[in-house]
């Protein structure tokens, strides 16, 4: 009986103090990358990995935003994204990728 309460307030204790149940929530992005990192990768191959993947980030945020806030938007390819975020990160090489989507998303609207 002991063990069985024992076992009860260890789960307890694991599960108040986990940072699931008590944890700060705000609202933010992942997956983003710093401008000068972006353009370090692009600038090296336009191929390569985290231009790509900064260039399909870039696509789903427009893709949600625009779903979740019923925004119409002009139509794009994704090579005028990737463009479109290298031009802004070149201006801007202290933003953030995520800047520069919600950049992009004012140009499309």
């Amino acid at each position: 009986m002991i063990f069985k309460i024992l076992k009860i307030f260890i789960f307890a204790i694991i599960a108040f103090s986990s940072q699931g149940v008590f944890g700060e929530k705000r609202i933010g992005s992942k997956g983003h990358l710093d401008c000068g990192q972006f353009l370090s990768s692009c600038d090296n191959d336009l191929l390569d990995i985290d231009c790509q993947t900064q260039t399909f980030f870039v696509e789903g945020y427009l893709s949600g935003v625009s779903w979740e806030k019923d925004i119409p938007l002009r139509e794009y390819n994704q090579d005028s994204i990737k463009y479109a975020l290298i031009k802004f990160c070149r201006a801007n090489p202290l933003q953030l990728t995520h800047d520069g989507a919600r950049s992009i998303l004012q140009e499309l609207k």
